[in-house]
């Protein structure tokens, strides 16, 4: 008792500081963060040349600059904010990591189309990138196959980022070294122990299969009256909503809440999928019979 009543104040404490945090300025927080260059042994004025020349000749070649001049002026930060822009960026016209990746590096994805052997080389350099992180053990043979997919979903799902199995420039910044260097334990254990991004995702769709069972269980449509003799059933159509037919939920179901807060009703609006499951199953069934 005595440790839950002490606990209330720390976790009070820990949300204001949170909420400090979040409630920087927009600017403040870019001068935290992304103004503050690299640094290290080496660098000089030549060094912060050199990457001005290359920003502008790879701006050129994609078609946002006209003139290299060696500098960064109006004209060069309006062509980074439209290249931002373009990529889906925050377009504040500082040259970051995520920037320097989406500049450099392709954005990657599984297609039916044959690829270009600039997006060949992207993709054997991906492979070796998730090999030294204990992701890939396949070829390197410049294919985005199915095993390059999974690898990256893993390689996401490690390191908390959404595992959509795209490679765009945040996955490509946290490939190239944006992420804690995990220690010798930590090497020994991998595939082993699950990350705790890894056990959030569990977490995460336990609680959607069991709110679309609680809409089984409980749907004021059928009123079959279940017992936990049916639980495995349900459970079976609970999955088979949220895997075998993944494109159902983002069509049917209404927006989330958006308050974090509401933890328990961040996965509430899967009840309507189990609620109208019977309806679902049985119009999916006469299409596919025809």
């Amino acid at each position: 008792m005595k440790r839950a009543k002490g606990f209330i104040p720390w976790l009070r404490t820990k949300q204001n500081q949170l909420s400090q945090i979040v409630s920087l300025p927009a600017r403040q927080q870019v001068h935290l963060i992304t103004t503050r260059p690299p640094l290290y042994r080496d660098i000089n004025s030549e060094s912060i040349q050199d990457a001005i020349a290359e920003l502008q000749a790879i701006l050129m070649a994609k078609g946002y600059l006209a003139l290299a001049n060696g500098a960064f002026d109006t004209t060069t930060e309006a062509a980074v904010k439209r290249f931002q822009r373009d990529c889906h960026l925050a377009d504040d016209g500082v040259v970051g990591a995520l920037t320097w990746a989406a500049l450099c590096y392709p954005q990657l994805r599984r297609s039916g189309q044959p690829a270009s052997l600039e997006i060949q080389r992207a993709i054997v350099n991906l492979q070796e990138l998730l090999e030294l992180a204990g992701c890939y053990s396949g070829e390197r043979d410049g294919y985005f196959n199915e095993t390059t997919v999974r690898a990256v979903k893993r390689f996401q799902r490690t390191y908390g980022l959404h595992p959509d199995g795209v490679v765009g420039p945040l996955t490509w910044s946290v490939l190239l070294g944006m992420r804690q260097q995990p220690t010798k334990i930590d090497q020994l254990l991998v595939g082993v122990y699950l990350s705790r991004a890894e056990m959030l995702c569990i977490v995460q769709e336990i609680c959607i299969v069991a709110y679309i069972v609680l809409g089984i269980y409980f749907s004021p449509v059928t009123r079959k009256g279940l017992n936990l003799m049916d639980l495995g059933q349900a459970v079976t159509t609970a999955i088979a909503l949220t895997c075998i037919i993944p494109f159902l939920p983002e069509r049917l179901l209404a927006k989330a809440p958006g308050d974090p807060r509401l933890f328990l009703l961040r996965y509430a609006h899967y009840v309507p999928i189990g609620i109208f499951s019977d309806s679902v199953l049985e119009f999916i069934r006469r299409k596919l019979v025809g």
